[in-house]
Order: structure tokens, then C-alpha cells, then sequence
């Protein structure tokens, strides 16, 4: 709801706002496309930060096509394999273009974290749920 995190944010007036919300279970997000992007996607949430506030985007290595031969930076293009890989690509890149556009000045400094297999003695994403 944008206009919900607009009036909140605009009440807060947060100087860090760290995004670790996700869709993360590759068969919901395969299962409803539409729903994974609205999820993993949160412009709403960019576009409604003060200028002089930090915004840290926790993504994932799954918006690479994952050869373990390959070494991954920064620069690195994205080739996700998946719906959710797809749906991180897809802010990622935007929130990129935000940093670097004409309207930088505009939102809010931000950086991301494309974190890997985190938490857990298997991968989080086996879930078909």
C-alpha cells in the first residue's frame, strides 16, 4: 500500500531503512509472478524516503545464473533463472538506474547486499511453498 508507506515514512522520517522483506520461496513466486515482483520489487518504499535518508536493499546472488566457475562483482551482468531471481533483478537494476540517473539527487543514497544461503544448514530457496 504506497500511500500507507508514504504517510509513514513521511511521519518517521527514518535516516536508515534496511529492506529484508522478500518472496523467497521459488514455487510461490513461480506461482504467482505478479505477487513476487509487488514483493521483492518496493518502489513504493524508495520513492517514499527522504533524500537524506540510506536505504540498504538485501537482494541475492539468485539474479546470477549461478556457474560456480564464475566469480560475480558488482558489475557483474544479472541472468536470473527464476521468477524470484527475476523479480530482484528487476529492483535491483532499477534502484541502480535510480543511483546513477539524472534524478539521483531525487531518492535516497542506497546500496545492495546480494547476500548468499544465509542462515540454515540448507539453501533457503528448495521451498516449493
Amino acid at each position: 500500500d504506497a500511500e500507507a508507506i508514504s504517510k509513514l515514512l513521511g511521519e518517521l522520517q527514518p535516516g536508515v531503512v534496511v529492506n529484508c522483506g522478500a518472496m523467497s520461496a521459488l514455487g510461490a513466486c513461480e506461482k504467482d509472478p505478479e505477487n513476487a515482483l509487488r514483493a521483492n520489487a518496493p518502489k513504493a518504499l524508495v520513492e517514499s524516503l527522504p533524500p537524506s535518508s540510506f536505504f540498504i536493499h538485501l537482494s541475492t546472488d539468485i539474479v546470477f545464473e549461478g556457474d560456480p566457475t564464475t566469480t560475480y562483482n558488482e558489475e557483474a551482468p544479472v541472468k536470473p533463472l527464476n521468477v524470484y531471481g527475476q523479480s530482484k533483478a528487476a529492483f535491483d537494476t532499477w534502484l541502480l538506474q535510480l543511483q546513477r540517473g539524472s534524478d539521483a539527487s531525487k531518492g535516497p543514497l542506497a546500496t545492495i547486499l546480494r547476500c548468499s544461503n544465509i542462515v540454515g544448514p540448507r539453501h533457503p530457496f528448495c521451498s516449493t511453498g
